[in-house]
């Protein structure tokens, strides 16, 4: 598996920082960001569209975050829907949050942290820290370079699979109270519709006692 530029970045930087749980993650998160003057990607990885920052609600004037800034592709919102979240460092540069993602991506990472959620629902493990770190053992990487916002398409579908086998292996925690995750985001589909994997684990699930 091959990281991209943005990727490898990410993975340096969590190299030299380790966190034991969410809250600490962040507070890392912020910290070397600020070190290490991360940038905002100048190009579009999907389109190769030039890069530009606006606000939230120039897209959603309804949002409780509207005047939040937001960089997102020359064409977003006409032929492309590549965007990622920006803040300002403690120097006022704006710096990015995760990598650029599409509305494919945006909806495999949510769908990712439902599974996730449902996994802290049904106590099989206790903090989203735990799941990282199961996350690490199974898929055989540093618990550093691991993180949904980091993830592309190919390792975010992976992780999908590993937390639904998760929940298919607890029978007698989960009981069959986990419903398939559907995409907010129009015209796609979510794994747990159109992955056969996905699909089988998720009968598998449903055929459990309750």
């Amino acid at each position: 598996y091959r990281y991209s530029r943005e990727e490898n970045l990410w993975s340096m930087i969590y190299k030299k920082n380790e966190s034991k749980s969410k809250k600490q993650l962040r507070a890392v998160q912020k910290q070397i960001n600020s070190y290490y003057n991360l940038e905002i990607p100048q190009k579009c990885p999907y389109c190769g569209g030039k890069m530009v920052i606006r606000k939230i609600g120039d897209y959603s004037p309804d949002s409780i975050n509207a005047e939040k800034l937001l960089c997102v592709c020359e064409h977003y919102n006409k032929t492309c829907t590549c965007s990622l979240k920006v803040k300002e460092n403690q120097n006022g540069k704006l710096i990015p949050k995760s990598i650029p993602a599409d509305k494919n991506l945006k909806s495999m990472r949510c769908e990712a942290h439902y599974y996730m959620d449902a996994i802290l629902r049904y106590y099989i493990y206790d903090t989203m820290e735990d799941i990282y770190n199961h996350l690490s053992k199974i898929e055989n990487i540093d618990r550093n370079l691991l993180h949904i916002s980091m993830m592309r398409e190919g390792r975010c579908r992976e992780v999908i699979l590993d937390l639904l086998k998760l929940l298919a292996a607890h029978p007698d925690k989960v009981r069959g109270r986990v419903n398939p995750y559907y995409s907010t985001f129009p015209g796609i589909k979510s794994i747990s519709e159109k992955d056969a994997a996905a699909k089988e684990l998720l009968v598998k699930i449903k055929q459990q006692v309750r």
